[in-house]
C-alpha cells in the first residue's frame, strides 16, 4: 500500500491502493487512451466524475451509466457490456457502491474473455487468463447510499 505524507498520490500499478486527501490526483498517472467509466445514476451529473475525466487526459473517455440494479447477474449486464465492448477501452474505471465496482468487475472478466459468456459466473472459482485489452480500477464511494 502507499503511504502518503502531505505529497500528491502517484499512481503505479494495479495492485497498490491510493488513498487520503488528493487520492484522485493520482488518475493523472494513468496513461490509456480510450477509458471507460461505470458510475451509477446518482453519480450521472455529478462534479466528481467531471474531476475523475480531467485528471484522466485520455483522448476518449465516456461514461457508462450500470444497467443493472441491485447485485449483478449476467443478463443485467449485457447492455452495458455490449456498450463498453463498442468503445474497445484499455482502462474500465468502476466509480461507486458495491455493486457498481462488482458489475464492472464482470464486465471487465467478459470484455478480456468473450467465451466466458457461456459460464455460469456463480460456480467460477480459481484463476482465468486476461487478453490484456484493459486494465480495471475502482473509485469505492457511497454517495447513492
Amino acid at each position: 500500500m502507499l503511504r502518503l505524507r502531505h505529497q500528491v498520490p502517484v499512481f503505479r500499478s494495479s495492485k497498490e491502493t491510493v488513498s487520503g486527501l488528493g487520492a484522485r490526483n493520482s488518475l493523472s498517472g494513468v496513461t490509456k487512451q480510450r477509458v471507460a467509466i461505470v458510475i451509477s445514476r446518482s453519480l450521472e451529473d455529478s462534479e466528481e466524475i467531471s474531476q475523475i475525466k480531467q485528471f484522466l487526459k485520455a483522448s476518449q473517455t465516456r461514461v457508462f451509466v450500470k444497467s443493472w440494479h441491485g447485485e449483478p447477474n449476467l443478463l443485467s449486464l449485457l447492455s452495458t457490456l455490449k456498450e463498453i465492448e463498442e468503445c474497445q477501452p484499455d482502462f474500465i474505471l468502476a466509480v461507486g457502491g458495491g455493486s457498481v465496482i462488482d458489475g464492472s468487475k464482470i464486465i471487465w472478466m467478459l470484455y478480456e474473455n468473450p467465451s466466458m459468456y457461456q459460464i455460469d459466473i456463480s460456480s467460477l472459482s480459481g484463476r482465468f487468463s486476461l487478453r490484456g485489452y484493459s486494465d480495471f480500477g475502482a473509485i469505492p464511494c457511497t454517495i447513492g447510499s
